[in-house]
């Protein structure tokens, strides 16, 4: 069976990310009527001048998030499972993994504690011991609708 088929879909470890590329079977910037696995609609936020957020929860498993924005897939979140260079991270200790990401991390820890990779455009999100519950990957959706104010407005 090949990599990200769609038999693999339950089967995260098989899942390869390309960062600010793709993640699984999902293709960043892909039009929602081309994104394989879209579900239900779990949320919907309109982003001021025609511009909107839409969150979908997956036929896969109902635990992965695809996010889009102006119907163009920009991120996919995972609370279950995420394998990055053969390790699960989800679960897993912060302090253990961090280093498998090779990038800088801004961490935040205000609410819940976030570590942020801006180049990567990844997210992980803590619990006060450090445990991951959650990574979110993607690319700035400005990449596809620049903001007016932005050097790539056009």
């Amino acid at each position: 069976m090949a990599e990200d088929h769609a038999d693999n879909r339950t089967d995260k470890s098989t899942w390869t990310w390309t960062p600010n590329i793709s993640y699984g079977p999902f293709i960043f910037g892909t039009d929602v009527s081309n994104t394989p696995h879209v579900g239900r609609i779990v949320s919907t936020r309109d982003m001021g001048s025609g511009e909107e957020s839409v969150g979908y929860r997956t036929t896969i498993d109902d635990q992965t998030e695809l996010g889009f924005w102006n119907d163009r897939l920009v991120s996919v979140d995972s609370d279950r499972s995420f394998f990055y260079k053969g390790t699960e991270c989800i679960f897993n200790d912060f302090a253990v993994i961090r280093h498998l990401f090779d990038c800088e991390f801004v961490v935040d820890n205000r609410y819940l504690i976030f570590a942020e990779c801006e180049e990567l455009n990844l997210l992980i999100t803590m619990e006060p011991d450090w445990t991951i519950t959650s990574i979110s990957v993607g690319v700035d959706p400005e990449i596809y609708f620049p903001y007016p104010h932005s050097v790539d407005y056009k």
